[in-house]
């Protein structure tokens, strides 16, 4: 690292961060903006005085970032407008024209706007700004910001103040302003009420239309305070680059940055780039994880090892990197832009001599035949566990890295469901967290707000040693259920936390945003299973008060007839009507806003009680409350895949879509179940579940080609029908005469190109009689490479034989006839003895044919 960087980031760290939530109430003068923006002109330039009298270099642009929602974007802070007075300084925040503005403020507008030109000009030195909006805030991560300010007077967003927050540097400002809406936002409530007793994190309600005098006198008190500038001096620091010996750097206790050869400036961040330079060159099947909070420098350190991995190489390497999103690793490549006179940088892609580094998509690298000598994986945690599960056998020299708990999604469930499985496969698998922030100080004021507000450091609770493990029905303690809304549940913030715990520990894509959904949204509920507590929930959770599970409900359908029809045509899409969107617009469903669903966004169970039926028991603690709010069906949508499909499916849910496009967030296709309740929707959903199965085999050989020939084989089974009542809702039933030729391609008589057609009518005659059979194969970890998988990957999906031997690892086509041959005697067997041979109506049967059929 540069010295000048070095010392800039070893000094700014040491500054306090400092938070400014103003809620503007009715406020929209523009003298607001430029007292904000006179007061942080002299607070960033006296930091930058203060810089160099320490050392006598130049400090960095004070970087800023200007985030707008759209729908401020469309009102008072038109976007255009950023943008076009972004480069003449960041007095373009919080503009207006004129004849928006109320007529007792155009006085304040015309008087100002000369002030306003004149500070755009003084500062446009100083000042480096972004302008953002939208999902552009994205963009930000891993970016370096010295002052951050964002409007949300017309949407409150925590993704955003978590996301940005964690962009400003020790000695940065993070500016918000917030209007608390007509109803009640309980999540603004929540976060405003977080900010007593910090020194550097100050909220300020405006008392009036016009900004008064005590306002002004708090603005500039926060920016005039001493202690906002550490004026320690850092080239007495005996820590600070010049004084440490890079060859025996030590981390020291007071936390302050060393300098090591390879760029890292602490000792965590040098372990990392060391053990990360081991797993490419040392014994294969070796993975290194390494977690982190943000600001830690993870990212940093995978750019500084892929470094020094591709200097160091006198052979060709090529290094894949993948996230869960292009947008995740930006500061990965950022570090190689930065030094373009070695490394030719296009994209996602980074040249170096005979070297290569690319970004490559997650389903690309498992469906694709790639080579690479190291497989780095970013933000892990906000990729699915089963797409986890299979990169890490898929490539032997792999890094996963991932934030615990921030703004990226969940690390718990990568935590506690992925570390394990990651530990059981690979016995030499390694483990390093870094917990020291690179970016500010050990114990900043402003990470700890959001963490606590956001409960982005949400705990699960402790269970005592009667509880662990032990099954739902055999617990001694009763088994009581809670249900309320989220605003009643934070007068209970200890019992609020676990609940976020254990939504966060139980889905990959549980993020801050949630907390509004759970807070602010009337048509949500929560579902809390609780052992050995009274019914009525407690002010404060009690000794013997055990959270086990939760629940999360949104209730659905009710919409006006007009509405209904602008769905149906493609002009609208109702937000919070998921299921019955879905169903009109996706599956055909004209029925679908007939009723009225409670569709389960998230079911958690604490990881120590999982699979000993305490999840089950919550869906049926749902059922009843759904019921008892006289809804028509319970539903479910879920990333398709073996284990989730068995649970749902389990608890008598009904297949009503599978998607046809893999979703973007889990990577699998997702599966639409729903359970119906009521008289009226039983025989509809019934009715739906069979014409989605007989309308699958269309769909097998193209949209869903790809989809895990297991689960295409549970789904059959689970969907199948054990009678034949109706002979026309059963597709092509398997025959006496099929049979016959299915024997013949057993015993090798006959070609497989003959024999297709009845070996598909083999595999659509499975039912539900078979279900435990088959769940047997598909949840074993071995069922992706069993014979059942590749009958069925052949005959209903269509793969090649060279496409079949290299997924199944077989040598040719002779060893795929082989495993087909295998699986089909198997289910064969299975026919006979549950005596599934049906005789087509109108056929004269073979006297062979009807012998057999006897015997069976």
């Amino acid at each position: 690292m540069a010295e000048q960087a070095f010392h800039w980031l070893h000094w700014s760290r040491q500054q306090a961060r400092v938070l400014l939530c103003i809620d503007v109430g009715d406020q929209t003068s523009q003298p607001l903006t430029n007292l904000l923006f006179s007061q942080l002109n002299g607070y960033f330039s006296r930091q930058d005085k203060a810089f160099r009298a320490n050392c006598s270099l130049t400090p960095p642009k004070v970087n800023t970032a200007i985030y707008q929602d759209s729908a401020s974007a469309q009102g008072l802070n038109p976007i255009s407008q950023v943008n076009a007075q972004a480069q003449r300084g960041i007095s373009a925040f919080m503009p207006f024209e004129a004849s928006q503005a109320p007529k007792a403020l155009a006085q304040d507008v015309a008087t100002t706007k000369a002030d306003t030109d004149q500070f755009a000009g003084q500062t446009n030195s100083l000042f480096s700004t972004c302008s953002l909006t939208g999902q552009q805030y994205r963009s930000q991560l891993g970016r370096e910001n010295r002052l951050v300010l964002i409007d949300m007077r017309r949407s409150f967003n925590p993704d955003v103040i978590a996301a940005l927050g964690g962009t400003v540097i020790g000695g940065g400002v993070m500016v918000i302003l917030v209007k608390q809406p007509k109803t009640l936002s309980f999540t603004l409530a929540h976060f405003s009420q977080g900010f007593g007793g910090r020194r550097h994190c100050h909220y300020l309600k405006l008392s009036g239309a016009n900004l008064q005098q005590g306002d002004k006198d708090t603005i500039t008190d926060v920016f005039s305070v001493p202690e906002c500038i550490n004026k320690r001096q850092i080239h007495s620091d005996k820590h600070s680059a010049q004084y440490v010996n890079n060859s025996i750097a030590k981390q020291p206790e007071d936390g302050a940055l060393s300098h090591f050869d390879n760029g890292a400036v602490n000792e965590q961040q040098h372990q990392a780039i060391t053990k990360i330079i081991k797993v490419a060159t040392g014994r294969r099947d070796r993975p290194l994880v390494i977690t982190a909070d943000r600001g830690r420098g993870k990212t940093t350190a995978l750019a500084l090892a892929s470094m020094q991995l591709l200097q160091e190489s006198t052979t060709p390497i090529t290094i894949f990197i993948t996230a869960p999103s292009p947008m995740s690793i930006q500061t990965y490549f950022r570090h190689f832009q930065q030094n373009t006179n070695e490394f030719l940088v296009h994209g996602l892609h980074v040249k170096y001599r005979q070297h290569h580094i690319r970004f490559v998509p997650v389903d690309e690298l498992i469906a694709g035949d790639l080579q690479c000598q190291l497989l780095l994986i970013d933000e892990a945690a906000g990729i699915p566990i089963t797409l986890l599960k299979r990169l890490s056998t898929c490539y032997h020299r792999v890094v996963f890295s991932s934030t615990v708990h921030g703004y990226e999604g969940a690390g718990r469930g990568f935590t506690h469901k992925f570390l394990p499985h990651l530990h059981r496969i690979y016995a030499n698998s390694r483990e390093l967290h870094l917990s020291r922030p690179v970016r500010w100080s050990q114990h900043d004021e402003l990470e700890q707000l959001l963490f606590e507000r956001f409960f982005l450091n949400a705990s699960l609770a402790t269970l005592p040693d009667n509880i662990k493990s032990t099954k739902a029905e055999t617990v001694a303690a009763p088994i009581r259920y809670q249900w309320l809304q989220g605003k009643e549940l934070i007068q209970c913030p200890q019992l609020f936390e676990q609940v976020f715990a254990l939504l966060v520990g139980a889905h990959y894509q549980t993020k801050p945003s949630d907390l509004k959904v759970l807070l602010d949204d009337e048509q949500v509920y929560l579902g809390l299973q609780l052992v050995g507590v009274s019914a009525e929930l407690p002010n404060q959770p009690q000794a013997d008060s055990i959270l086990t599970g939760v629940a999360m409900l949104m209730f659905e359908g009710d919409l006006d007839e007009e509405l209904i029809a602008k769905i149906n045509q493609g002009q609208r899409r109702i937000s919070g009507q998921f299921t019955p969107q879905s169903l009109l617009t996706q599956a055909n469903v004209e029925w679908a806003f007939n009723f009225r669903y409670a569709r389960v966004l998230r079911i958690a169970v604490h990881p120590e009680l999982q699979s000993q039926g305490y999840g089950k028991l919550l869906l049926s603690a749902a059922e009843i409350f759904a019921i008892d709010q006289r809804l028509d069906c319970l539903s479910t949508s879920f990333g398709g895949n073996q284990q989730l499909f068995h649970f749902w499916q389990d608890s008598e849910f009904q297949v009503a879509r599978l998607g046809f496009t893999r979703d973007k967030a889990s990577g699998e296709h997702s599966i639409l179940m729903l359970k119906p309740l009521t008289a009226e929707a039983k025989p509809r959903v019934f009715a739906l579940q069979l014409r989605w199965r007989r309308e699958l085999i269309s769909y097998l050989p193209d949209e869903y080609q790809n989809l895990s020939p297991c689960l295409v084989a549970l789904l059959l089974s689970a969907t199948g029908r054990c009678t034949l009542e109706d002979d026309g809702q059963q597709l092509s039933p398997f025959s006496a005469d099929d049979l016959i030729i299915v024997e013949h391609f057993i015993d090798g008589s006959r070609q497989l190109s003959c024999c297709i057609p009845a070996l598909q009518r083999l595999l659509m005659s499975l039912t539900k009689t078979d279900y435990s059979y088959v769940k047997n194969t598909a949840l074993n970890e071995l069922g992706e490479t069993s014979s059942l998988a590749v009958l069925v990957a052949k005959i209903l999906q269509k793969h090649s034989f060279s496409l079949l031997a290299k997924r199944f690892d077989l040598t040719g086509q002779k060893a795929v006839i082989k495993q087909l041959q295998v699986a089909s005697e198997a289910l064969l067997q299975r026919i006979k003895a549950n005596d599934q041979i049906h005789c087509h109506s109108g056929e004269n049967s073979t006297s062979k044919s009807r012998d057999m059929l006897d015997n069976t």
